[in-house]
């Protein structure tokens, strides 16, 4: 069986382009699982930062990356980001020519967040979009913690001006999620993981047929183990990108009241993001904190060994993002058996059972989330017991043969359907 992939990252053929992206994220673990397969010949298309359309095969897989959109004239470029312009047109033109080459059995387009699913009424190949986040319900919490005035009040005045930050990004975000619904207007095959995602397919998909298929996560994860570290604080740590919905105002929040209210000795750690993120300076703006007062560490991007690491070596993971599907940050925490808090938002529930493997709270609710961080201080024991109770969820739901039977089975079932 041949089946095309259409992914938002190089992932196994980055260091063939010399992508500074590494391979870490769940799509390039599938991945390593799928080349193993006799069953299946696998081709990857999707765009970098090269200018030039490019066929390489690395393995057994093909792989075809496209360049992205970029405007070679600098004043060009602003008055594109001042339009808010998106992926043109003529994209569609060269996934057709890819699928045309590859003649696969089966399409596998990752996410709704590019225009790759508008392929689906122009094909008369099964697609099968798998679901990622959601843009069209992210849209609406865009601003959850932040106003629109809040931003565009503390924002630079040369983002402002360059079109270049946070403001100019939720209108850009806006046309990606109305071409988003076109994605599930068209799309008749979904893969999802959580009750968030299959309620969205059955509200924006009006005859899709959804399929359940949970993620793999990266080896290092699966191979060690959390116990409580011999921390003279307490360590908190989270995994967040730099979007205004992840809720890192929150941490800032929680922090204040845990030093200033309550007296803790507590380090948190924000691995993900940078001091001098837009995000960072608009919000210590709006609440005039300092997030290094409020003993808030940065650490930026980290790698999959260096993540590990300071997950193991932290005390609580909170995540507390006002939406998301399953992040992986989250269940990479699991794996490792840490003790979890996490937010009532979007598919964590389904990930996370309140009071057996995690405490989840209220997101944007500062005070509860104090209380679930005093709480699992406190009680050490209840704290490695939710843990435990994690890990073994997350081993059964990320085992990689259990995932890859679902997918196999998934691909078989579509070629029987069109026989």
């Amino acid at each position: 069986m041949r089946v095309l992939w259409f992914t938002n990252y190089p992932s196994l053929g980055s260091g063939y382009l010399h992508e500074n992206y590494q391979p870490r994220d769940w799509v390039a673990s599938l991945q390593k699982q799928i080349e193993k397969s006799n069953n299946i010949e696998l081709g990857l298309a999707f765009h970098y930062k090269g200018n030039k359309k490019k066929k390489f095969k690395l393995g057994s897989t093909f792989y075809f990356a496209l360049p992205k959109f970029e405007d070679k004239n600098k004043i060009k470029r602003v008055l594109n980001r001042w339009s808010h312009k998106i992926e043109p047109d003529y994209y569609l033109e060269w996934y057709i020519e890819i699928i045309n080459a590859f003649k696969p059995d089966i399409i596998h387009i990752f996410g709704t967040e590019q225009p790759f699913g508008l392929i689906s009424d122009r094909v008369n190949i099964p697609i099968i979009i798998q679901i990622q986040g959601n843009l069209t319900v992210c849209s609406k919490k865009w601003f959850s913690g932040l106003s629109p005035f809040d931003v565009f009040r503390h924002s630079s005045f040369i983002s402002l001006i360059r079109a270049s930050g946070l403001w100019h990004d939720y209108f850009t975000f806006i046309k990606k999620a109305k071409r988003e619904q076109e994605i599930f207007k068209y799309g008749k095959l979904f893969i999802g993981r959580t009750t968030w995602d299959r309620r969205i397919v059955s509200t924006l998909s009006t005859d899709g047929r959804y399929y359940h298929c949970d993620e793999l996560l990266r080896d290092i994860f699966h191979q060690q183990f959390w116990s409580e570290p011999a921390n003279k604080i307490i360590v908190l740590v989270s995994t967040l990108s730099p979007a205004i919905y992840k809720g890192i105002e929150t941490i800032l929040e929680t922090a204040s009241i845990l030093k200033n209210k309550r007296n803790i000795n507590f380090e948190w750690q924000v691995i993900g993001l940078k001091g001098n993120e837009e995000l960072v300076n608009i919000i210590e703006k709006k609440y005039k904190l300092k997030f290094s007062e409020q003993n808030i560490r940065f650490k930026g991007s980290l790698n999959a060994e260096s993540l590990a690491d300071s997950l193991l070596n932290s005390n609580i993971y909170i995540h507390p993002s006002h939406i998301e599907n399953s992040p992986n940050s989250l269940c990479e925490a699991m794996l490792l058996g840490m003790p979890i808090i996490a937010t009532y938002a979007g598919g964590t529930p389904t990930i996370v059972k309140d009071k057996e493997e995690g405490l989840l709270v209220q997101d944007g609710d500062p005070y509860a989330l104090t209380g679930a961080i005093i709480e699992l201080s406190n009680s050490k024991d209840y704290a490695f017991k939710l843990g435990s109770n994690a890990r073994k969820i997350a081993i059964e739901r990320h085992n990689p043969e259990k995932v890859m039977t679902s997918l196999l089975s998934i691909y078989n079932s579509i070629s029987a359907r069109i026989q």
